[in-house]
């Protein structure tokens, strides 16, 4: 299962034809822990349920994205290890584990009934006769399923955000006094037309730079990670696997008695606080706490990719000019600064096998790194509307091509 790569030749830039969908992504499911004492407390429990997965991994959600903090009801403070334990002891108690490889599967409900739907459409594998005959799952298996396997399934992540609000009313209250200043001066022009619509604005002004300035949170990410292995797999195939035309109440209950055969294990965690933001381009108290929240959690999601290798996201070129540029659809989102070093890899199928060999390094060229943060269109921010970032090519060994993969260097 090689990856396709489609490209058009013109006006002397090699570009994909499609959108970066055409490579395998890791899966993620984030749950947000929040805590009820919280003086905004409301505020965010609204905003999270709207915030989407980052679209950079395959949205592998439960219907259950919010959670109280385990010390909600107590005076007690969890430490990180502590957090830790009891979050550990919730993905087990709550079945997360199983229950991702339900999603994977597609598994019914009614019937406990899987198939392969998602894999083919994650994985651009072609396992629909594979599903329609049992013996195909085997401990031997095949090329298909064992990649499907490897690249996919174990690239299951789960991170839980505990999100507690910082009291910065002092800073609000400086903001929003600068500008009631202004308002008040605005008056001075006396009553009606301009004067009015200034004074108006610049009150308006004055209530979101008050909001934004006491808005910051606090937020530790816990990073976990499905375990799928050759073991479990085979497990699961063996035991409980079953399709549509071949239902079977023996490995439907035997699948949901299984309480220890997936787990999700721990990785590591992050905490940072929300930097700072632009009122500019927020016209309303929900766009802030959305803009706060979402720059905040994409923050956490970068630098767990920077600590832990497994968690690191791939992109893709999707455009290479000249001899020495290539343009890839991340920015600053993705933790893209001047400092960056990518390295551009070219799959091979070796043996049955999706190897990765580094073609080349790259680096960001100057200005222009695409700012594709939450709202930066909105804010006007520089290079808001490059579309993707630029990048010079630097140790090339072979030739680079729209389609290669791209992935931070440490």
């Amino acid at each position: 299962m090689a990856l396709l790569i489609c490209m058009v030749l013109s006006a002397g830039v090699l570009r994909a034809a499609d959108e970066p969908e055409e490579y395998n992504r890791s899966s993620l499911y984030t749950i947000t822990m929040l805590h009820p004492k919280d003086r905004m407390y409301q505020n965010i429990f609204e905003t999270m349920q709207d915030i989407p997965i980052p679209d950079k991994y395959e949205d592998h959600s439960l219907n259950m994205r919010i959670m109280e903090a385990p010390n909600a009801k107590g005076k007690m403070t969890y430490s990180q290890e502590k957090m830790q334990e009891q979050l550990t002891a919730f993905m087990h108690a709550n079945q997360i584990g199983r229950r991702m490889v339900a999603r994977w599967f597609e598994r019914d409900r009614r019937s406990g009934a899987f198939n392969t739907a998602t894999l083919e459409r994650r994985g651009h594998y072609n396992l629909s006769e594979m599903a329609r005959q049992q013996s195909a799952w085997t401990i031997a298996g095949s090329a298909e399923r064992s990649d499907a396997d490897e690249e996919l399934i174990p690239q299951t992540f789960v991170i839980v955000n505990d999100i507690t609000y910082v009291d910065k009313e002092q800073n609000a209250q400086i903001a929003k006094g600068v500008l009631t200043v202004l308002a008040a001066a605005a008056s001075a022009f006396g009553g009606g037309g301009i004067a009015d619509l200034v004074k108006q604005t610049l009150q308006l002004g004055a209530n979101i730079a008050d909001l934004i300035a006491g808005f910051t949170v606090d937020v530790r990410s816990y990073l976990f990670q499905l375990e799928w292995n050759e073991e479990v797999a085979n497990k699961f195939y063996m035991d409980y696997y079953y399709t549509a035309d071949r239902i079977d109440p023996g490995k439907k209950a035997a699948f949901e008695a299984d309480t220890t055969s997936f787990r999700m294990k721990y990785i590591g965690t992050y905490n940072a606080r929300s930097a700072k933001t632009s009122p500019r381009g927020v016209h309303s108290p929900a766009q802030v706490f959305r803009k706060v929240l979402t720059r905040a959690i994409d923050k956490n999601i970068v630098e767990l990719q920077r600590e832990f290798s497994v968690f690191k996201v791939t992109s893709i070129i999707s455009a290479v000019s000249g001899k020495n540029e290539v343009q890839a659809y991340i920015g600053l989102k993705e933790g893209v600064s001047p400092n960056s070093t990518y390295e551009v890899l070219q799959r091979e199928l070796k043996n049955g096998k999706m190897v990765y060999k580094r073609v080349a390094t790259i680096e960001p060229k100057e200005n222009m790194i695409w700012d594709n943060r939450y709202m930066a269109v909105e804010e006007k921010a520089p290079n808001a509307e490059l579309g993707y970032t630029t990048f010079t090519v630097k140790n090339p060994v072979s030739q680079i091509f729209p389609g290669m993969l791209v992935r931070e260097v440490k």
